[in-house]
């Protein structure tokens, strides 16, 4: 068998269009990542001087149905100009540097749109090459059974290609148009800024998340690069989506629920001790579930700053999935043999991945166990609370007559009791999780911030007034509820007592207050009690 027989059919582009990505969004990462391996090749030619002078600029127009993706990058020689962008999986890029290197990204949008053109210019050349590809015809041909062209005979039919346009010799650029897009969710450039903020690499936006510079600074003394690129949706600039507060979705307003209060750091190493990742991730000051409404949940993967896979990749590495959702952060890929796969959704299979796995793995079970400690530390603190809340309630109680009998007062104690036990234990629990946090870093943060919290709290507080001892309030024998019945004789309102017990123990609450407050109306309220 010789080279003359290998067939190459029309589907190996549909596959690699229509059939590539299941999510039609990542589109917009594939042109993103190629105009930053534009940007940098500029920089390298010192076309531009460095990346902050290099600019992605997305456009889209809902009412045309186009989208535009155009950087300012080296741009494409025109001698080259027909190869290389007809050209499918025979890119020339380097794997180890380049974000794009497969070759097949620049007909992503092809199965989107009717017509995919791409117009780029080379400094120095006072020309523009403009290359057409007919989304329609292409359709055509794939869903024609009888239709049996081979790729290359596929790609002559559905391009054209027109160059020596004039164009100024100190303009380089890509440009990338869809137009007559099909699929809606492509235009929603809400959901394409919300997308891009997370996958792209933009930079933080300081003045929304006070650790911005403390978690650049320990990428970057872990040896990675974390410079944003500038990217502009509608010309809005994109930043990360990573934010000081966490917040939850009532009806239609965000609530806020929780806090960043620190930033932790880690490093991932194979059973050889090399290196393969390093991340960090957001220590909360409740440590629970984020919910869907924060854009940045979840820890992602990113490999040259650019996400892999989605906010849910990570989630099959924690026992218990919902963990997944207690933390915010990133694990930055640093090793060359683990490359994205084709849809950048993982990572190939090689002997790296699965002690990659493995460090996942450990990093997980570790973050699970700060989240037990920290819920038992809620629930304990939440126990203490409640007794304090309790107690203060039933001196209130005792103080303003609230009691309906000596029955019910009782009843009452015996609650207090219980909670007061149940406190104890809660404050026991509080220590032991403080000892243990002695040999967790993570842990002795959120517990010391908590502790520290509360000791402020506590000193804050304006101090109670001493309410004494229950039975130093037996002021002139009115103790209870019926003792405020100023129309009522002694034995008249002992009477009436042993109705509000009845009363107490047969009704719900609210007819109870009703019931009662008749009552009171008809018979008199002690002026000393209002």
């Amino acid at each position: 068998m010789n080279s003359d027989s290998v067939i190459i059919g029309k589907n190996i582009i549909e596959i690699l269009t229509t059939g590539m990505y299941h999510n039609p969004l990542v589109i917009f990462r594939e042109y993103v990542q190629n105009s930053i391996d534009a940007i940098n090749e500029a920089v390298t030619r010192e076309i531009l001087e460095d990346i902050s002078e290099g600019d992605i600029q997305i456009v889209i127009d809902k009412e045309k149905r186009r989208i535009s993706f155009e950087d300012n990058g080296v741009g494409i020689p025109r001698e080259n100009a027909w190869q290389v962008l007809t050209s499918i999986a025979a890119s020339s890029k380097d794997r180890t540097k380049n974000l794009g290197f497969r070759g097949i990204g620049r007909l992503a949008g092809l199965a989107y749109c009717d017509e995919l053109i791409i117009e780029t210019s080379f400094k120095g050349e006072d020309t523009k090459t403009v290359l057409q590809w007919n989304g329609q015809k292409l359709k055509e041909i794939i869903s024609d059974k009888k239709d049996k062209k081979l790729a290359s005979e596929v790609i002559q039919a559905i391009t054209t290609i027109e160059d020596g346009i004039v164009e100024h010799k100190d303009k380089h650029y890509f440009n990338v148009i869809l137009q007559n897009v099909k699929n809606v969710k492509l235009l929603d450039d809400d959901a394409v800024t919300k997308n891009l903020r997370m996958v792209a690499p933009v930079d933080f936006y300081d003045p929304k998340f006070v650790f911005t510079s403390k978690v650049k600074k320990g990428l970057v003394d872990r040896g990675v690069s974390c410079e944003g690129y500038r990217i502009f949706v509608n010309t809005t600039q994109l930043f990360k989506a990573y934010r000081n507060n966490v917040y939850k979705q009532e009806k239609k307003q965000k609530k806020r629920i929780d806090e960043v209060i620190d930033i932790e750091f880690f490093d991932l190493y194979s059973k050889h001790n090399q290196l393969l990742a390093v991340g960090w991730y957001a220590v909360t000051k409740y440590m629970q579930l984020i919910p869907v409404v924060n854009e940045a949940w979840g820890i992602r993967l990113r490999k040259g700053n650019i996400q892999v896979g989605d906010e849910f990749t990570l989630q099959r590495f924690f026992r218990e999935n919902r963990f997944h959702r207690y933390f915010i952060g990133e694990i930055h890929v640093l090793h060359e043999e683990l490359f994205p796969n084709g849809q950048r959704d993982y990572f190939d299979e090689c002997e790296l991945l699965s002690e990659f796995e493995d460090a996942l793995h450990g990093l997980t079970s570790k973050l699970q166990n700060i989240c037990r400690k920290a819920s038992e530390w809620n629930s304990a603190e939440k126990k203490v609370e409640t007794y304090a809340d309790q107690i203060e309630k039933f001196e209130d109680t005792l103080e303003t007559q609230e009691f309906y009998s000596p029955e019910h007062e009782k009843e009452e104690k015996d609650k207090l009791d219980k909670i007061r036990e149940n406190a104890e234990k809660a404050k026991k629990q509080l220590k032991r999780i403080e000892q243990h946090a002695e040999d967790n870093e993570t842990l002795a943060r959120f517990v010391q911030y908590r502790s520290s919290n509360n000791t402020e709290k506590k000193n804050t507080e304006s101090p109670k007034k001493n309410k004494g001892n229950s039975s130093e309030k037996k002021s002139n024998g009115k103790k209870y509820k019926a003792n405020k019945l100023s129309k009522l004789s002694r034995k008249e309102q002992k009477l009436v007592g042993e109705i509000y017990e009845v009363i107490r123990t047969i009704l719900s609450p609210d007819l109870q207050n009703v019931l009662i407050y008749k009552i009171e109306e008809r018979f008199g309220i002690t002026k000393s009690h209002e």
